[in-house]
């Protein structure tokens, strides 16, 4: 009988050490690219974690035209001011307007989201005949919050037409939106990201100009709730005592 307490022994303590170092593991991820684009051939993403099930292309409002990918430094995308339907920098406008650049992520099933940060290259390009002290602006929304109104905007960036340059800020200003609130925490499903854009120029010489569009975070296995340790706890000593009545 003891060389069957001793195996059943070693397999609850490979159980054990099995359940706790992957829990450790979990825990111990970093935070990394999820998604991202950088625009070198087309809208889709260049880079997707293997977790995910879908990051989609870079899409447009109705709003807007398509948005159209330019060989600029390498790849950009840019939506021009007069597709923006609005000669107001203000965010009700781009909601009511669908003026908006947008992707989704789907996290595959047995898996959750932990985001840290959205980051983007964001400025502007335009003609000859640009107008000095325009502004563009981006305001970022997600689907956690809804797209209904300022209220669930999540962050936002403004760039000023320069009256000492030539029209161009390109590259431009890299834009870091926080996603470490406990909203964007243990995220499953599907989730979309919406960046919505106006100005105050509406003219088809003045370009709003995104690049390097990077979510950051992890997408790590589903663990169990602290709650549930002293279950697994309490069932690995409930198997060791079982064992000990039977020897």
């Amino acid at each position: 009988m003891k060389p069957l307490i001793t195996i059943n022994q070693s397999i609850l303590t490979g159980v054990f050490a099995t359940v706790v170092v992957g829990l450790m593991a979990s825990a111990s991820l970093s935070a990394a690219t999820i998604v991202e684009y950088t625009f070198d051939s087309n809208t889709s993403a260049t880079t997707v974690d293997a977790n995910l099930d879908l990051a989609t292309v870079i899409s447009g409002g109705s709003g807007i035209t398509a948005p159209t990918r330019s060989a600029t430094d390498g790849g950009t995308t840019f939506v021009r001011a007069s597709d923006t339907s609005t000669t107001t920098l203000t965010v009700g406008t781009a909601i009511t307007n669908n003026d908006y650049l947008s992707f989704s992520v789907d996290v595959a099933a047995g898996y959750q989201m932990d985001l840290t940060s959205l980051v983007f290259d964001f400025g502007y390009t335009a003609g000859a005949n640009y107008t000095p002290d325009k502004q563009f602006k981006a305001y970022l929304f997600t689907s956690v919050d809804g797209f209904v109104d300022s209220g669930d905007i999540v962050g936002s960036d403004t760039i000023i037409v320069d009256q000492e340059n030539t029209g161009i800020q390109w590259p431009g200003e890299d834009t870091t939106i926080a996603l470490s609130d406990a909203r964007f925490q243990g995220l499953t499903g599907s989730t979309e990201f919406r960046i919505y854009l106006a100005d105050t120029t509406g003219d088809s010489n003045h370009i709003h100009r995104f690049d390097d569009i990077t979510l950051n975070g992890e997408v790590a296995a589903i663990v169990p709730e602290p709650g549930n340790f002293a279950l697994i706890g309490g069932l690995l000593a409930l198997g060791w005592l079982m064992i000990r009545r039977r020897a």
